[in-house]
């Protein structure tokens, strides 16, 4: 299980870009806030990996791809809590 974990980017996504495109295998992106328009920018491209994000204190959205933004996300992967947040 590969994840890519990344928080404020605060409008330059072009280095999530690059860490993506190098790591294409990984399962799942995690985006910890303050840039929350960067990762939507490019989950809407990306049909490869499962996205999971949360708001950051500069984030005024409180959408990303059509589900509601929380500032904690509780999720599991391989029967591991991991615990989102900015």
């Amino acid at each position: 299980m590969k994840c890519l974990i990344f928080s404020d980017s605060h409008g330059n996504a072009s280095y999530m870009e690059k860490a993506i495109r190098k790591n294409s295998d990984a399962d799942y992106i995690l985006f910890l806030g303050d840039g929350i328009s960067d990762a939507e920018y490019l989950a809407e491209f990306d049909r490869n990996h499962t996205w999971v994000c949360v708001k950051g204190n500069c984030d005024f959205k409180t959408m990303f791809l059509g589900r509601a933004l929380a500032k904690t996300e509780e999720i599991f992967i391989e029967n591991k809590k991991v615990v989102l947040t900015h």
